[in-house]
């Protein structure tokens, strides 16, 4: 079900019961801005995964042979062995983008009492100090479209507090999560809201990007389509 991919956990390990799969839409309050990776969406997808990921405690991560965990979310189709899924992305309601500074500082001043070293260099090698801009998004809401196991999915959300970049700062608070029925959800519906690499349900090309998780190794990624 989950494809012929090296570490992959089966769904014996983590298991959902396909019958309860419906129509939902998910939304997480937010308490604070967010920091996208790429453009304003997360995936839930990841999101998902990384929770399952806290409840079942795997070895640790092999950066050249990914895992697919089991989540409680319909598999519209396999393309090249991997899950195709039935979920739209995050995206917010109302959005305010705005940008923000990151700061690395190099603390010159005891590291000069104590070296006697008074010409650190800060404006260039290894003690560079940066002040990076970083693009913030501010919403009340996100919101996405899923076919999937409403309790399952709940109880994974539960273990999710912040979503985003730069959490260590208190970006993408999260306040809670509401997960509700919603009728017409179908694969039609999904595949017209979300990329994929299927060239027969899209007509404008989007790039060559990730389209499953996770969606950071790039030997899977594929030129997509909406």
């Amino acid at each position: 079900m989950w494809g012929e991919v090296d570490n992959v956990y089966s769904d014996e390990l983590f298991p959902y019961n396909e019958s309860y799969f419906q129509g939902l839409k998910i939304t997480a309050n937010m308490g604070k801005n967010y920091a996208p990776s790429i453009d304003s969406g997360i995936h839930l997808d990841s999101i998902l995964s990384y929770a399952v990921m806290l409840s079942i405690n795997p070895p640790p991560l092999d950066k050249e042979k990914p895992r697919i965990f089991p989540i409680p979310i319909k598999i519209i189709t396999l393309y090249d062995k991997l899950p195709l899924l039935a979920v739209t992305p995050l995206m917010p309601c109302e959005e305010i983008y705005s940008s923000e500074y990151w700061h690395k500082r190099f603390p010159i001043a005891p590291v000069q009492r104590l070296c006697l070293a008074p010409n650190t260099v800060v404006k260039s090698g290894q003690y560079k100090n940066y002040r990076v801009p970083m693009r913030v998004v501010s919403c009340e809401k996100l919101e996405c479209y899923c076919i999937g196991d409403k309790d399952a999915i709940s109880k994974l959300l539960a273990k999710i507090n912040f979503i985003g970049k730069k959490i260590s700062q208190g970006k993408g608070l999260i306040l809670s999560w509401n997960i509700e029925a919603c009728s017409g959800i179908d694969e039609d519906f999904i595949l017209k809201n979300r990329t994929s690499p299927l060239k027969e349900v899209g007509k404008i090309s989007c790039g060559l990007s990730g389209w499953t998780s996770p969606y950071w190794f790039r030997p899977w990624h594929r030129y997509l389509f909406i």
